[in-house]
């Protein structure tokens, strides 16, 4: 019947709840700041090249200026390369970590409110799909994307850190005591990385600014689910 087959579903959930947790908990590793350099952003560079490649120059350089100036045009672009590979090979495991549980925490949650209301036991206990130490390990990890998005633009908009605000965040129950540092940690994140880009006409320039909107729009969805927050 319907409540057998909803039961049996459960325990799937369940199942793959515990192998989410178990990659979690494996992810310690995840968890440590960026190294790399950090310049005022990572499309500075890029940026004021293309700013400056349109300009004539008002006297003719001569052969050996000229060869010192491709000389360090072609340094930076091999430093721009290196610097935005280091960003990338950082930011690739922690974003698709982050897009998988946030995605399978986001329908496991809805589902598993629609499979309560089909078994409608009030004896029966539904599962927890993440824990307090899971979401304390998730929250460090998008910290450190955080932390790189400040000066990158292409971390802000990473469907890893975009998912995590916009469909695990929400779906967390906030009303844990134990979870409230880990919200904390990354709002005030939030807040230090609009300060300092405040601060920082270049970083204003390049930051991408949709993409803050969506985790903005994440944060506003969470407490508009918990208001007691």
């Amino acid at each position: 019947d319907c409540q057998k087959h909803g039961r049996e579903e459960v325990k799937i959930i369940e199942k793959l709840s515990v192998a989410i947790k178990t990659m979690i908990s494996a992810s310690e590793s995840l968890t440590r700041a960026f190294v790399g350099p950090k310049h005022e952003t990572l499309a500075g560079a890029s940026y004021k090249h293309s700013r400056g490649s349109n300009r004539s120059p008002s006297i003719v350089p001569d052969e050996d200026s000229m060869s010192r100036f491709i000389d360090d045009r072609t340094k930076n672009k091999v430093q721009d390369v290196d610097e935005h590979k280091q960003a990338s090979e950082f930011r690739w495991p922690r974003d698709t970590l982050l897009s998988v549980i946030s995605t399978f925490v986001h329908f496991s949650s809805q589902r598993l409110k629609e499979l309560n209301k089909l078994i409608n036991d009030p004896t029966f206990r539904m599962p927890e799909i993440l824990d307090a130490k899971s979401h304390t390990r998730l929250a460090d990890i998008a910290h450190t994307l955080l932390k790189l998005g400040g000066f990158d633009p292409i971390t802000m908009s990473c469907r890893g850190i975009q998912n995590y605000f916009q469909k695990l965040l929400p779906w967390t129950n906030w009303s844990q005591e134990q979870l409230r540092p880990a919200l904390n940690l990354l709002l005030r994140r939030i807040d230090r990385m609009f300060s300092k880009i405040c601060k920082k006409p270049m970083t204003k320039r390049c930051f991408d600014w949709e993409a803050t909107a969506g985790i903005l729009n994440g944060i506003y969805l969470t407490i508009d689910r918990h208001p007691y927050i």
